[in-house]
């Protein structure tokens, strides 16, 4: 399942729990039935609850080999013409992580593991000894800071830059040797929160995106893809779908039935939200239309005017600040129509056409720090 395989001699230190014998080499069966395998396999599904048993339960991990191969290779790390350096985060006890070292080092040359589970840890330590290609670090993928530490530590120093050409109407030439895994992104608003920071990210070419237009990965709950690729006049279609539009080009890497079946690929086997996930690619665009007006000032304006999505854009410019429909001045003739339409029906064109209205306008708000749930790469979270 590996490549090379060896067998070695692992020590383990243990932290003494309630109920474990403190005897030097002396652990109980039970104990000892919970430490890794040595040979990486990881345990059979039916022991997962008593060795990664939590409370609270964790987020969701992949358990299932057989999809994790799956979702390797709809990643298209198979295909990269040169070795990739992959970044993973919230691996698990490496599911996945097992999946792509399957990969020759002709397609992948290094591959970091960021879980800060202690739980977990044990497992993806012993995957680091068997090949070494893989560098687990115990950090929060969660936070700027556990890059920062990955970067500080020159982990990235191989990584050639790529200068983005702006000139490119669609798809950019994906960076030849870096891409991003989020194994899980979780259900609920802090998944969301993580994802849309990854859109903005993507447009300000920071964060990994310095190094050029990186594609990226993720398995995540199929409610935040169906907001991320709503259609005009879809109840979906929000700001995180300007968003998407704007930056990348989205697509599913398997069917997105085949993970609906949550028990059949994750641990724990329940989840309290009537959701399910899937898998996705996203490739950034050469434009970035949101540069362009400015990220601030589209995130503002967006937030703004989607207040109420089924409200005609001329009705909601009031929320943008006292005075905002002497935007309509700095509107084309041609273009007023769009004061007509709900947001939900509006193309990224259009949104481009009120940003630039927006910033025309000498009086249009410069302190766009009042909307408290606004998403800022100032956040110590992703």
């Amino acid at each position: 399942m590996i490549r090379q395989i060896r067998r070695i001699n692992i020590s383990f230190t243990i932290k003494p729990v309630r109920g474990m014998s403190t005897t030097p080499g002396k652990l109980s069966k039970k104990e000892l039935a919970k430490l890794p395998s040595p040979d990486g396999e990881l345990p059979e599904l039916r022991e997962w609850r008593e060795r990664f048993n939590q409370r609270p339960a964790p987020k969701p991990t992949l358990h299932n080999l057989r999809t994790a191969r799956e979702l390797v290779k709809g990643f298209g790390i198979a295909d990269s013409k040169s070795p990739k350096v992959i970044i993973e985060v919230f691996a698990g006890p490496g599911t996945l992580s097992r999946a792509l070292c399957e990969l020759p080092p002709s397609k992948m040359s290094k591959l970091i593991i960021l879980e800060h589970n202690p739980t977990y840890l044990p497992y993806l330590e012993v995957l680091a000894k068997l090949d070494k290609r893989v560098i687990v670090r115990p950090l929060n993928g969660w936070l700027w800071s556990s890059y920062s530490e990955i970067m500080k530590e020159g982990l990235l120093d191989d990584i050639m830059v790529q200068e983005w050409d702006n000139s490119i109407r669609g798809v950019h030439p994906p960076h030849p040797n870096l891409h991003f895994v989020a194994t899980t992104i979780p259900f609920g608003e802090t998944g969301e929160a993580l994802f849309n920071q990854m859109f903005r990210a993507v447009a300000g070419h920071e964060w990994l995106f310095k190094y050029g237009p990186m594609p990226w990965s993720a398995v995540l709950p199929y409610s935040s893809w169906k907001r991320a690729v709503a259609p005009l006049e879809s109840n979906q279609r929000c700001k995180l779908t300007c968003m998407v539009e704007a930056t990348v080009e989205p697509e599913l890497v398997v069917d997105v039935e085949m993970m609906e079946d949550h028990a059949t690929h994750f641990f724990p086997p329940y989840k309290k939200i009537n959701d399910h996930m899937v898998a996705a690619n996203f490739r950034p665009l050469g434009f970035q239309v949101m540069r362009v007006a400015g990220i601030p000032e589209w995130d503002y304006v967006l937030r703004s005017l989607w207040i109420n999505k089924t409200t005609p854009i001329k009705k909601s410019l009031k929320h943008i600040s006292a005075g905002a429909r002497n935007m309509v001045n700095y509107l084309d003739d041609s273009k007023v129509y769009i004061l007509e339409k709900h947001p939900k029906n509006l193309t990224l064109d259009e949104w481009g056409i009120l940003m630039k209205a927006f910033n025309d306008w000498p009086f249009h708000p410069t302190d766009l720090g009042t909307l408290s749930d606004s998403i800022k790469l100032t956040d110590k979270r992703l």
